[in-house]
């Protein structure tokens, strides 16, 4: 097999290794909605961010103030969730959110939208920061469930970046570079790149938060943090490297393989920085409330 069909068969291979990362999906389960609940939205499809192994679900508090329009919204992304049509899901409730953005069930309602996506860990952990921020003061019973999700869409997240290092380096090492035909990529500079990836990569995520249970509305400092959280979703939505990569790295494989090489380097490291973000802002925001409420 020459270097070239080499490396298109290794892209191809990472390619159906993300196929497969993708479709693993959190079981959901059913739960008994309480009587008080009825006619409240309150997402009872969901269970525990539906953790894996976990026996225990969870269910968001209800909202009683959200609005007949926020209600329906709600109900409709809810309908769509249950289908499985969570791309249709999380255009609901962000009308739900603009109809009622200080409630945390819009919030929780994209959180889980978007795990169950497949690939979107890094835009589903946002969400769920913002929803953890948003949540009713005194109204953080079993958010270790939640907290526990995060842990796990990120370590998700840091071997995603971990193995596309590693991918970017096989193809590479499998164009000898006698044969690098593409002068406009330095190889070696492209590879060097990747050292900071792998790094942040094995970095460690940030600490559980110590003052969790005083974080949370109507905190004039948990809005504000929420709002911080909804902005970098926001921003990574709008960014398809982080939440829709495949599409690219599908697109590369058919190029030369040094481009094929650049691409796969470059989405890591865009994810890999993104994943950064994530931890240093977390860690900012506890920082902030270790300020407000001393240890």
């Amino acid at each position: 097999m020459s270097a070239r069909a080499k490396t298109r068969h290794s892209a191809a291979g990472l390619l159906t290794r993300r196929a497969k990362d993708a479709g693993t999906r959190p079981v959901a389960r059913r739960v008994r909605r309480p009587a008080a609940l009825t006619g409240i939205v309150a997402l009872a499809w969901l269970a525990a961010a539906c953790l894996p192994g976990c026996g225990k679900p969870y269910l968001p508090p209800p909202d009683p103030a959200l609005s007949a329009e926020a209600v329906a919204l709600m109900r409709s992304g809810d309908a769509l969730a249950r289908q499985s049509q969570w791309q249709a899901a999380t255009a609901q409730y962000d009308h739900a959110r603009k109809a009622a953005p200080q409630s945390h069930l819009p919030l929780y309602g994209l959180a889980t939208a978007f795990d169950r996506l497949g690939g979107r860990d890094l835009v589903a952990i946002a969400h769920y920061r913002a929803y953890l921020a948003a949540l009713p003061l005194g109204q953080t019973e079993e958010v270790g469930l939640v907290l526990g999700r995060i842990d796990e869409l990120d370590r998700r997240a840091a071997e995603r970046v971990a193995e596309m290092v590693r991918q970017a380096h096989r193809m590479a090492d499998e164009i000898p570079p006698d044969i690098w035909w593409d002068a406009s990529i330095d190889r070696d500079q492209l590879l060097r790149s990747l050292a900071d990836a792998a790094a942040q990569a094995r970095a460690d995520p940030p600490p559980r938060d110590s003052h969790r249970d005083k974080r949370g509305q109507p905190s004039a400092l948990a809005a504000l943090e929420m709002s911080s959280w909804i902005e970098m979703a926001e921003s990574m939505r709008a960014d398809p490297s982080l939440w829709e990569p495949w599409t690219e790295l599908k697109a590369a494989g058919s190029k030369n393989p040094e481009n094929a090489v650049r691409v796969v380097c470059s989405v890591a490291r865009s994810q890999a920085e993104a994943l950064r973000a994530l931890r240093d802002h977390e860690r900012q925001w506890q920082a902030k409330w270790d300020a407000v409420c001393p240890p």
